[in-house]
């Protein structure tokens, strides 16, 4: 067997059976790759976890190996490896890392479109790895972006200020009225989707290794963790999964009859949910009412499809391919986080504003407009933060540098600079109209 490149990181996990055979056909191949490649193994940093087993067997693991025993919790490529559940004690270093970096920048120095720019590069970041294995707890979450709400708003994590904003509304989309930023809570679920979806789609060894530790015989998922640190977040997601993914019908052989929703957004368990009926002995196939291509339903199925409006011969059938599931949000089916992030963020309505603001033609330091409290979809925040208010004939309140106003149906931008925006394909500056705003409240607003 050919070395494989994954040897030549700096810690590599080797599983073996606990017998002799196995463990003297490890040690011999270990030597073989030393010979042949040239590293050498630290016998002093390497380490036996052994599972359950007698005294006497550990002497003897350890005498043929030659290492000394390990214990959990330990880290492995940065990731600490805990049996069970995952606790908050564990993940503290991590936001603690997010803290201190931090507070080695002078925030309070940085413009606000600066600490934005770090916000979404660096310090959302940073968990973002640990948040692709492990479902955090919501203490942890909350702890995380209460640092990115202060740093956001005063440059520093532990200073508190007060918002002018809520921060859920400043982690809108640009066409929400928000400036772009991400919830901790939506980036570790979206992730935790993406785990859930390759358990439910097998592709690999992992996900084959896990579909036969915790799904049983009827085809239930498992309940309980079995020493697992990371079902917990992929069961958890998996009903997020199911309710934004459908089948593109093939033979029927890989889809559950009763627990898949294969004819429509739940599944026919969920659709009768009568905890009476036997379902641990229900795992029947689609495939067994698939008869050469064709729906084959028996009456009594029948009846219950006519129940619950389902017209199943509606349902086309490939029966030349396989069953495959598909991420309905995507037109072409694929799963991605991004696409996972969008379904399950909460969502807001578009600003009429929005489109002008963030825009190419305008320089960023221009672009961080705040919604004010009354209103809620409203601009704007001054660059330096400071923040002006005049109100127009309509009533919006609005305020900074560069003020948008809405008069008889039109938008016009009043500024102390001139400002460039696209319009119809081309770029129009903007004429200052003042006939209905009092020109000495506005001027107050300028940067000379």
């Amino acid at each position: 067997m050919a070395p494989s490149h994954l040897l030549f990181g700096d810690d590599i996990f080797v599983f073996t059976n606990g017998n002799t055979k196995c463990l003297k056909h490890l040690s011999k191949w270990l030597e073989m790759y030393q010979e042949s490649s040239g590293q050498i193994f630290s016998s002093e940093k390497s380490k036996l976890f052994l599972g359950a087993m007698s005294i006497t067997k550990k002497q003897r693991v350890k005498a043929i190996l030659g290492f000394d025993e390990g214990c959990l919790p330990t880290t492995y490529l940065s990731i600490p490896l805990v049996q069970g559940r995952v606790t908050r004690m564990l993940l503290c270093p991590l936001v603690e890392k997010i803290k201190r970096r931090a507070t080695g920048w002078a925030g309070s120095l940085l413009s606000l479109q600066g600490r934005v720019v770090l916000v979404q590069s660096v310090l959302s970041s940073i968990s973002i790895y640990n948040m692709g294995i492990y479902k955090w707890p919501a203490s942890l979450i909350k702890e995380g972006e209460i640092i990115l709400c202060n740093f956001f708003w005063s440059g520093e994590p532990d200073s508190r200020k007060a918002c002018v904003v809520a921060w859920d509304k400043v982690c809108k989309f640009f066409k929400e009225g928000g400036i772009n930023l991400r919830r901790l809570k939506a980036i570790n679920q979206s992730l935790m989707m993406k785990l859930s979806w390759n358990f439910l789609n097998p592709a690999d060894g992992w996900s084959e290794f896990m579909r036969a530790k915790f799904i049983s015989k009827s085809g239930n998922f498992s309940r309980i963790t079995k020493g697992s640190s990371i079902w917990a977040g992929v069961r958890g997601s998996i009903e997020d999964v199911r309710a934004h993914s459908g089948w593109v019908i093939g033979n029927g052989a890989s889809i559950d009859l009763w627990r898949d929703n294969w004819c429509s957004s739940l599944s026919l368990k969920d659709w009768i949910n009568d905890d009476h009926i036997p379902w641990n002995d229900l795992h029947a196939k689609l495939s067994s009412i698939i008869v050469e291509g064709r729906w084959a339903i028996p009456g009594n199925l029948q009846l219950l499809f006519q129940r619950l409006g389902v017209d199943i011969h509606s349902i086309k059938i490939n029966k030349n391919n396989a069953d495959r599931r598909v991420w309905k949000p995507d037109l072409m089916g694929k799963f991605s986080v991004k696409g996972a992030f969008e379904a399950i963020r909460n969502k807001d309505r578009t600003v009429w504003w929005a489109s002008f603001l963030s825009n190419k033609a305008i320089h960023h330091r221009l672009t961080i407009y705040v919604p004010t409290q009354e209103s809620g979809q409203k601009p704007l925040l001054h660059p330096q933060g400071s923040i002006g208010d005049v109100e127009d004939r309509e009533g919006y309140q609005i305020g900074g540098e560069g003020v948008i106003v809405r008069s008889e149906g039109k938008d016009v931008l009043v500024g102390g600079r001139p400002r460039i925006l696209p319009y119809e394909g081309g770029f129009l500056q903007f004429v200052v109209a003042l006939h209905f705003i009092e020109l000495h409240r506005i001027s107050l607003l300028l940067v000379p």
